[in-house]
């Protein structure tokens, strides 16, 4: 039985030392296809910025994607603020003729009910400064 045992295991490390340079061999043509990929897209955005590539080395496409993706981070959170800061003047704007048209109606009242009206007029207005304080800080 112990000779079974013995024999089993060394046809299982034989076995592992067999398939250890296959494994490795699949594993390096993995990373080798994914370095194609991003030499491709490192390629194709140097043509659309007039900046050829000359003959790039595995490492050369590590850095420059990670140089790429930095770049990208940076119009991403370039056009996230500048969509925030239409959202916020829309918001803005939409919030001051609302206001106006409430004091508007408010006037064409003719004074009625004027406490509730003036008290309104005069919290339309401080809300309207409030948000103009927020966007501009």
């Amino acid at each position: 039985m112990q000779e079974f045992r013995n024999s089993s295991t060394t046809a299982a490390a034989v076995l592992r030392k067999i398939k250890k340079p296959i494994i490795e061999k699949k594993r390096r043509d993995r990373i080798n296809h994914s370095l194609d990929g991003l030499k491709c897209i490192l390629l194709e955005n140097s043509r659309k910025m007039n900046s050829p590539i000359s003959r790039l080395d595995k490492a050369d496409i590590l850095v420059m994607t990670v140089d790429y993706i930095h770049q990208l981070h940076k119009q991403v959170n370039t056009s996230t603020m500048e969509r925030d800061d239409t959202i916020a003047r829309e918001y803005k704007s939409g919030y001051e003729e609302c206001t106006r048209e409430t004091i508007r109606y408010i006037n064409s009242t003719n004074g009625r009910k004027h406490n509730i009206n003036s008290s309104l007029v005069i919290h339309l207005s401080s809300c309207v400064n409030q948000i103009n304080s927020d966007i501009y800080t």
